[in-house]
């Protein structure tokens, strides 16, 4: 990364790190689950550190500082680059939600990390909403489903996992506001 930012433009996640990670957001069910991305500065995630979500609300995620600092350090120490970040939305929707673009309770609002939001679902629930975009004001408070290509062209990754539906994308974060960014396995 430089000062600008990410200088990928599509994130390749190798199956085992998204397996992992639908797992997390699986077990952590109804909580969010978060975690950091690491690996090579072209894109290529290399590995995932789970952080502890300290957050007394099962809706939000704040990440436990111990955690945090142990996942950096890792990462420090195995010479990869920070690509970003990742955290669920139980029964949520793969796009950012407002607190997610919050100036005020997020400082990952440069572009400078990728955010990989996956949501979840128990396989229970319908499942078409999870494979619907939605365009949100920036007050969040109105949401419309919009066109973008299905997740197959590149744009998110799908999975079912323990009876579960899993939908993961990734966004670059700005106060806001945020940009989709590729996403695919790397296989």
């Amino acid at each position: 990364m430089n000062a600008q930012g990410p200088t990928f433009s599509c994130l390749l996640l190798p199956r085992p790190i998204w397996e992992q990670i639908a797992a997390q957001a699986v077990r952590d069910w109804p909580r969010e689950c978060l975690g950091m991305l690491v690996g090579l500065p072209d894109g290529r995630v290399r590995d995932a550190y789970p952080i502890r979500n300290a957050a007394a609300n099962p809706h939000r995620f704040l990440s436990e500082p111990y955690s945090l600092f142990a996942a950096e350090k890792r990462r420090r120490q195995q010479g990869w680059h920070l690509l970003g970040f990742y955290h669920s939305h139980p029964g949520g929707h793969p796009v950012p939600s407002h607190i997610d673009t919050n100036p005020d309770v997020n400082f990952w609002l440069d572009g400078s990390v990728v955010s990989l939001i996956v949501a979840v679902r128990p396989a229970t629930e319908p499942c078409a909403p999870l494979l619907q975009d939605m365009a949100c004001t920036p007050t969040a408070a109105q949401c419309a489903p919009i066109s973008l290509p299905e997740p197959t062209a590149g744009v998110g990754l799908t999975s079912r996992i323990a009876n579960h539906f899993l939908e993961a994308r990734a966004y670059r974060l700005y106060p806001h506001r945020w940009e989709a960014v590729p996403l695919q396995f790397d296989e």
